[in-house]
């Protein structure tokens, strides 16, 4: 965190503690009466954001000085400078320093910017993180004018036409059609006021019944006997609402676009998929009876992130509930809206453009999706309270929304006043209430206070004035309340991590949405070229940003690359790199580069053909799609995608040269790929920076539902010993058509596979079709299912249903080690030969098995279904393997029949579990604290079952295994009841590694006991001392030395010497040493203890100059009045070096 003043000068105030949350402080006032009637006055914002510091112990005062200098004055407050929301300028609003156990104080700051309304041009990207999109949507609404109104049925004739010449009486109503209000007299001869001024002599009533609908307010209604139609223009929008319609059905037409549904039991009806035209849209409302219609949204759909889960709804209530001294309760009933708070959570780097289209609606009401579905979590109003707690790749969102009540038309007052209920404070009134004329005032002028009596009772019609009741809407709002299961979100958000590990888009900002960040220009003449984002001048590409890559010297022969970040990747996987290219006078391809674990070039990798030409236009025809795989080779940790653009080619014209890419997509891949994967905008992966991330929405995700993870191990362990075992494979019922299987085989152009492909179908069932496309081909094939953990020793079955034609078909095994990678042939089940019939019913298919025991070095298992040679047959038919209901299960001791099938399974497959595997690798790969911190969530995940502790951290152990990451071993120590925790690792070559790194601060609730050497250079003085132990082995003699190297230019040393042994008879030693320090005697009288005994010296200071601390040495040396002879035996000395 650091302060950027006016002249350019910066102060640093520490590194952040915790992530900073950001929030908005609103200046529209919006005031909600007693009544539920809501007035709303847009005004400006300003940001604001609290950080968390970590401040040095002596450095508190020091930064209570600079923050008190800073009270009154606006400067830059830089939390992240890459998000707007974290860098802006304002006050700090307060700030509180917690002076912690030293060496290390806290400091929590809140700032405030500067009040802004700067508009926002929405990108229209997706903030929530994964493939999958937000769930948390406002539409965002276009206010509607008298332009926008194309034609309606209704007409505005509602009361008169406001004239400037006509005098109006009290309570008289007008409308005018410049404004679409209805005004109401208030006073009498009121002639030449115009009711839209200022004169305050009418009343604004409301809008007109054609355009109550469009008014942004729940009370007012647009209601007709007929069916009512309307047509409106706004530009480009992709959502249409109605809320409170009474009516039959509701019809929306646009181009495009023809849908017709009913009203919910609150009156809404939602149209969310509008196609994104210009086009005009119109909206018939139809039924029997009055039709009415209270609100006519539209607008665009925007996300804000996923909803996680056990968001609240509720009511406010305005009706008035008084019990009085007497326990006497009166009610008046009055209107209720809508309330809800939901948290969601989104991508880091989308948290300006969730804060800006928050912002965006804060004075005006906006309709508010908590859940697609659910009509309490679905709020028409505006936002009360936002605030998102930004960490390093995912943040949260936590929204609050009240919505707006039902208020009731406000209608003319149509009774008269009775006089006897007239006051008479002067007396002036007949005591037996006779009857006075409001024109006969000759008399009686003080009557009514010298008012005529009918000009009395017109006043009284404006005072007294009726109101509807409000509609019951209590009942609807409960029956419409579901219960969100628990841990539901955070499923998805699992699933959304595995689901991007292959065939998801790596590169974080495909779309270019965010310019050229996440992509640099590498070349060795940077001054000869220029790039950017939609740079040309004759390219404008609509829906899309491509980049262009210009070299400036006409016929130059420079080349450069435009490369994407770093992404993870493990060695042995494949890769593929796509993007549409076109070029200009010069050549363009992609290619993939490969980086090592430090996140450094290692090697190139494949390229696609390079382009020449088309030249690039308005449209994908002027792009060609080039793309290209590989495998990851041992060395790779990283990959990132690479623009290339050649030299310039021989022109006559002297053009400059450009490359074009669009849409950049790199992904993982599988071996027998043969076509690229279809584009994926946004990206499903994580870049180098973001490696850290991954690994805390695994935390996020496992905190949130522990539940979860201990359930999957039970069935694991359920199936181990069930007499009924689980199915492993995921989707044996292939309702999600190939996704978990594979083709293997050397010539994959000469196969066809898919579910239900062959002209037939099974009643109740689906099946595999593998057909080979050559007549008499003696091509051979398999499908493969995904992997599936496996312990060695275990018994392990499949089975599947087969039939066959002009072939023979079987299944097997296979095994897998450690890294999930084949292992060895498993045991294979009878064949079925061929040709069969009757395949629309099980007659036609055969029901075969296999059995075996997992070898040692097994990790995995999966199941293949063989298709065989082609048959000799007359007809010259082609060939087909046909499968289902394949099964592999594990089972406690040797099976002597299969299990009976089960569809789907129990247990979970390496698919699954291999794309969590792979993140860790990754992870792994680039940052070692990222697998210590997956370690800890292991164990939290664990909290309390200790039954599953032992399974969960084996499949740790499993996990890290794969990655050469580290392991835990956990035993308890015989005889001292205590546990012994070990934690170790091995390098890529099996070597076990040693050491554990520990990152952030390390907490002990107990005593601390090392039995060895504490080795540190940042200790406070008279703590804890950091000793140097030196030891001379053997007889010393008369002349030695040993020298220390302080780490610290100033120190306080303690230096002990002593000796383990007597001196041997008549032998001698010098009994003094000199000390030295930079070579400098500094002591000539060190007295050597003996016998056993120490001496003990003190220095005070220690100083080294400009070149750092420089050693300490001890040493005697022999002289003429010394006898030779041994000296002292194994003699200790030892330096305690104390930091000052």
């Amino acid at each position: 965190m650091r302060v950027v003043l006016d002249d350019g000068s910066s102060i640093d105030l520490g590194e952040t503690d915790a992530a900073p949350t950001i929030g908005i402080s609103d200046f529209s006032r919006r005031e909600t009466n007693d009544f539920g009637v809501t007035t709303v006055v847009p005004r400006g914002f300003a940001r604001r954001m609290s950080v968390k510091l970590i401040v040095p112990f002596d450095q508190v005062d020091a930064l209570q000085r600079q923050l008190a200098d800073l009270r009154a004055t606006p400067v830059r407050w830089v939390a992240d400078d890459r998000y707007s929301w974290l860098d802006f300028r304002g006050f700090y609003k307060d700030f509180a320093i917690d002076l912690n156990v030293p060496p290390i104080s806290y400091c929590t700051l809140t700032v405030e910017g500067l009040a802004a309304t700067e508009d926002f041009v929405d990108p229209g990207t997706d903030p929530a993180p994964g493939d999958e999109p937000s769930k948390l949507m406002v539409v965002q609404p276009v206010v509607l004018g008298t332009d926008n109104l194309l034609a309606s049925n209704v007409p505005e004739n509602d009361y008169p036409e406001w004239s400037a010449g006509t005098n109006y009486s009290v309570g008289a109503r007008v409308i005018k059609a410049a404004t679409h209000r209805i005004y109401e007299s208030g006073a009498a001869s009121n002639v030449g006021n115009d009711p839209a001024g200022a004169s305050g002599k009418w009343t604004d009533i409301g809008p007109t019944n054609r355009w109550a609908m469009f008014d942004q307010a729940l009370g007012s209604e647009t209601s007709s006997a007929a069916a009512i139609s309307v047509t409106i223009g706004v530009g480009v929008v992709d959502a249409l609402v109605l809320l409170n319609v009474t009516a039959t059905t509701v019809r929306v037409q646009t181009q495009g676009f023809d849908r017709t549904a009913a009203p919910n039991a609150s009156g809404t009806v939602s149209f969310l998929d509008l196609p994104a035209t210009s086009a005009a849209i119109s909206v018939t409302i139809a039924g029997s009876g009055t039709k009415s219609i209270g609100t006519l949204l539209v607008g665009k759909l925007v996300g804000l992130g996923h909803t996680e889960s056990s968001p609240s709804a509720s009511i406010s209530d305005f009706s008035r509930k008084e019990t009085d001294d007497f326990g006497e309760v009166t009610v008046v009933e009055r209107a209720w809206a809508k309330r809800m708070s939901v948290k969601a959570v989104l991508r880091t780097d989308a948290i300006d453009l969730v804060a800006n289209r928050i912002a965006a609606v804060r004075g005006r009401p906006a309709l508010w999706i908590g859940a697609d579905g659910i009509e309490a979590l679905t709020i028409y109003g505006f936002f009360s309270d936002f605030s998102i707690a930004v960490d390093t790749m995912i943040s949260r969102l936590s929204l609050t929304v009240e919505g707006l009540s039902t208020a009731g038309k406000v209608e003319p007052f149509t009774a008269s006043a009775a006089w006897p209920d007239v006051t008479d404070p002067l007396g002036t009134k007949p005591d037996n209430n006779a009857d006075v004329t409001g024109e006969n005032t000759s008399k009686d002028t003080m009557a009514v206070g010298g008012v005529p009596a009918l000009e009395v009772t017109g006043g009284l019609q404006a005072v007294e004035q009726t109101i509807d009741d409000i509609d019951e809407l209590t009942q609807g709002l409960l029956a419409k309340i579901g219960v969100i299961p628990e841990g539901a979100t955070v499923v998805e958000l699992i699933n959304d991590i595995e689901a991007s590990d292959i065939g998801g888009n790596l590169i974080s900002s495909s779309d270019f949405a965010n310019g050229t960040s996440g992509f640099a220009l590498i070349t060795s003449t940077p001054q000869f070229f220029n790039w950017g984002i939609d740079n040309a001048d004759d390219i404008a590409f609509p829906g899309a940003h491509y980049m262009g890559l210009l070299g400036l010297r006409a016929n130059g022969d420079d080349d450069a690359a435009v490369v994407s970040q770093w992404v993870a990747v493990l060695p042995g996987q494949w890769a593929q790199a796509s993007a549409d290219l076109a070029s200009r006078e010069c050549t363009a391809a992609i290619r993939i580069q490969w980086g090592d674990a430090a996140g450094n070039y290692l090697s190139n990798g494949p390229a696609t053909p390079a382009v020449k030409g088309p030249n690039g236009s308005n449209n994908l025809d002027g792009f060609e799609r080039r793309w290209c795989k590989g495998q990851a080779p041992a060395d790779a940790r990283f990959m990132r995608l690479v623009l290339e653009k050649g030299p310039y080619l021989a022109n006559q014209a002297g053009n400059l040269s450009w490359a074009f890419m669009l849409r950049p997509m790199l992904a993982l891949a599988t071996e027998g790929q043969t076509a690229p994967t279809n584009y994926k905008p946004s990206g499903g992966g994580a870049g180098l920076s973001d490696a850290r991330a991954r690994i805390e929405e695994v935390r996020l995700a496992a905190a949130s539902d522990t539940n979860a993870v201990v359930t999957r191990t039970e069935t694991l362990e359920a199936s181990y010993g069930s007499t009924a075992p689980g199915n492993l494979i995921p989707s044996s019922d292939f309702a999600n058509g190939k996704a978990g299987f594979d083709l293997i085989t050397s010539t994959p152009a000469s196969f066809s596979w898919g579910v239900n492909n062959a002209g037939f179908t099974v009643a109740g069932e689906r099946y595999f079709g593998l057909l080979c496309l050559e007549p008499n081909g003696d091509r051979a094939a398999d499908i493969v299912s995904g992997w599936m953990a496996v312990r060695p020793g275990q018994w392990v079955q499949g089975s599947a249903d087969l039939a066959a034609r002009e072939c023979f078909n079987n299944i097997r095994l296979q095994w897998g080690g450690g890294d999930g990678s084949f292992l060895s042939e498993g045991p294979s089940s009878e064949i079925v030969g061929a040709p069969f019939t009757g395949w629309e019913n099980l007659d036609g298919w055969k029901r075969v098995w296999c059995k075996g025991l997992a070898p040692s070095g097994a990790r995995f298992v999966r199941l293949v279904l063989h298709k065989g040679q082609y048959l000799a047959n007359q007809n010259n038919f082609l060939s087909w393997l046909f499968a289902m209901r394949p099964m592999v299960a594990i089972t406690p001791a040797e099976p002597n029949a299969p299990a009976p099938y089960t569809p789907r399974g129990g247990g979970a497959g390496l698919t699954a579990a291999q794309a969590q595997l792979t993140e860790t690798a990754q992870l792994a790969a680039a940052n070692g604290q990222a697998v210590g911190q997956l370690q800890q969530i292991l164990q939290v995940t664990a909290g309390g079952q200790s039954a599953r502790l032992n399974d969960i951290s084996q499949v740790a152990t499993d996990a890290f295994d794969r990655v050469s990451g580290a392991r835990w071993s956990k035993e308890a120590v015989a005889g001292n009841g205590r546990a012994q925790l070990t934690v170790y690792a091995f390098d890529n070559n099996g070597n076990l590694m040693s050491g554990v790194d520990i990152i952030g601060d390390l907490t002990i609730s107990g005593n601390l006991i090392v039995s060895g050497s504490i080795i540190t250079g940042k200790l406070q003085q008279n703590a804890v001392t950091a000793t140097s132990a030196m030891t001379q082995a053997g007889n010393l003699g008369a002349a030695f030395q040993l020298t220390h190297q302080p780490r610290n230019s100033e120190s306080t040393l303690q230096i002990t010497v002593s000796g383990v042994v007597d001196v041997p008879a008549g032998s001698a030693i010098r009994a003094l040493g000199d000390l030295y320090i930079g070579g400098v005697l500094v002591n000539a009288g060190v007295r050597l203890g003996k016998n056993n005994q120490s001496n003990t010296y003190s220095l005070t200071r220690l100083w080294g100059g400009s070149n750092g601390p420089v050693a300490v040495r001890l040493e005697t040396s022999q002289d003429g009045s010394s006898p030779d002879g041994p000296g002292y035996v194994d003699c200790t000395i030892v330096i305690t070096e104390l930091k000052r």
